[in-house]
């Protein structure tokens, strides 16, 4: 799979290198994707052959991620929307569907919020934002994802992480943690800085008030084995469709698929099933709405009444 991963471009938006990679039809309806938290554009690598054949895709890695740059900064998820739109202005896309994985579907939602004029829908995959934690969820989180524990992770630690992620690990999957594994020196201390402060962001941003807000149409898709959301330990007396039911009819325009057989990585792990619930959400906002004509009422005949 990495063999056939393009190289990536690089955008300069200030002072953040940016890499991407803009796949698929050029000019199809242009589909931003986002990652989730720790990962990186390759986790869309099994989705963008089939998404790819009618749309344009622009595929991200977030700043301290994949090859963007890693420079120790105060992540917050408005800071990686602004980045998202600045990436969009530099490539001249006004109004995307935005696509996103966990983290990456909470930032897409949080940019529909604050610049719904940039956002053409939102097609979700194992969205985080849905789930509520309590202050004392929220600070236990803050207190154990810390620079330093993402540092001390073993190659055993993210074969554990892989096999939570999903409801069976396919072969591909190790190519996701492949480049994490490499890591040494100031990439990996930009990226254990960058995926504590990830964790922070999320938990800063809390999205369930705000739901109804949410104005474009959306297309939320989980696996019904997704073991990360909700979190098990904080909250075992909720379920992953509990979580996704209460959150989607909060949302106006919003729909709701959970795929049997799939864990957290719902898109990478089923990706033919995913790719067919995506394309016909995506076909459908390109198919003009049928406008009703007015019948003009006839006239009654002469002498009725």
């Amino acid at each position: 799979m990495r063999g056939t991963w393009p190289a990536p471009r690089f955008a300069q938006l200030g002072a953040f290198r940016v890499a991407y990679r803009d796949l698929g039809a050029p000019d199809g309806p242009p589909v931003l994707f986002v990652h989730g938290l720790g990962s990186s554009g390759l986790s869309w690598s099994r989705n963008v052959a089939r998404l790819g054949a009618r749309h344009r895709l622009i595929v991200v890695d977030l700043p301290g991620c994949g090859d963007s740059a890693k420079p120790p900064y105060r992540y917050t998820l408005g800071f990686f929307a602004r980045r998202l739109l600045r990436l969009l202005d530099h490539l001249g896309v006004e109004r995307p569907v935005w696509a996103g994985h966990s983290m990456g579907a909470h930032i897409a939602m949080l940019a529909a919020l604050e610049h719904p004029e940039r956002v053409r829908a939102l097609l979700l995959s194992a969205p985080a934002g849905f789930e509520r934690f309590t202050e004392a969820h929220a600070s236990f989180l803050r207190r154990t994802v810390t620079p330093d524990w993402v540092r001390r992770q073993k190659p055993r630690d993210f074969k554990a992480n892989l096999e939570v992620a999903f409801h069976s690990v396919p072969p591909e999957a190790e190519n996701l943690v492949a480049r994490r594994f490499r890591m040494r020196g100031p990439e990996l201390e930009g990226y254990a800085h960058a995926f504590s402060r990830c964790v922070h962001a999320m938990l800063d941003a809390p999205l369930w008030e705000r739901l109804p807000e949410l104005r474009p149409p959306v297309l939320a898709i989980y696996g019904e084995d997704d073991r990360l959301i909700p979190n098990r330990w904080l909250t075992p007396h909720h379920t992953t469709r509990s979580v996704a039911e209460a959150a989607v009819a909060r949302i106006p325009r919003a729909r709701l698929v959970m795929l049997p057989r799939a864990g957290h990585m719902v898109h990478f792990e089923r990706p033919t099933r995913f790719d067919e619930e995506a394309t016909r959400f995506l076909d459908a906002l390109e198919t003009p709405v049928p406008v009703p004509v007015p019948v003009p009422m006839s006239r009654p005949a002469a002498g009725r009444d």
